[in-house]
């Protein structure tokens, strides 16, 4: 509970110290947000699925490309008969998201990225636990909630697939949370 209470207040302080920003962010402009996270973990993890972190730290390259920086965190009850003990699933990955109508009020994008995981697998030993390359893709969508001079408050949401390369594990995701965009 201590640990949920932690990263709780971790974004707090994330969207509470940003200052500034756009639904389609402009290009030039810094984004940094943080929300929640639930995931579908795939069948063979022998885990539950369950609610974690995101977090965010993102740069309008051009009208089309987002390239972002995000970690994500979540806590996993062990489905093994008599298990009392939970496993985190934790990693970062370097998104580039597609973006259609940087302009409005509303602005979609497709989402792909690559990155490191550090993915619990029931079969393998606690001491041969290792990271793992995955690939993510999927789609979202920011909303604007507020303006102001210099910058914007977003609701941004995704949905996504991540594959562990090479391991035939798939996870399914999905994120809520907000936003601010500045520096431009």
């Amino acid at each position: 509970m201590k640990n949920c209470l932690l990263k709780l207040a971790v974004s707090g302080v994330l969207l509470g110290g940003a200052v500034a920003a756009q639904a389609g962010s402009d290009v030039g402009s810094w984004t940094v947000g943080a929300g929640v996270m639930w995931t579908k973990l795939d069948k063979d993890r022998g885990l539950d699925d369950n609610y974690g972190f995101d977090y965010e730290v993102g740069y309008a390259v051009n009208e089309h490309w987002d390239l972002a920086l995000n970690g994500f965190s979540g806590n996993h009850d062990d489905l093994s008969p008599g298990a009392t003990w939970d496993h985190e699933i934790k990693g970062m990955t370097i998104d580039f998201d597609f973006v259609f109508n940087r302009g409005g009020t509303i602005s979609p994008f497709i989402i792909g990225g690559v990155g490191v995981v550090d993915q619990y697998r029931p079969a393998t030993a606690l001491l041969n636990q290792d990271k793992e390359v995955v690939t993510k893709l999927g789609a979202g969508a920011t909303v604007d909630l507020t303006s102001w001079s210099g910058g914007k408050l977003q609701l941004k949401g995704d949905a996504y697939a991540r594959g562990s390369v090479g391991r035939g594990i798939i996870d399914y995701a999905g994120t809520l949370g907000l936003q601010v965009a500045f520096g431009k």
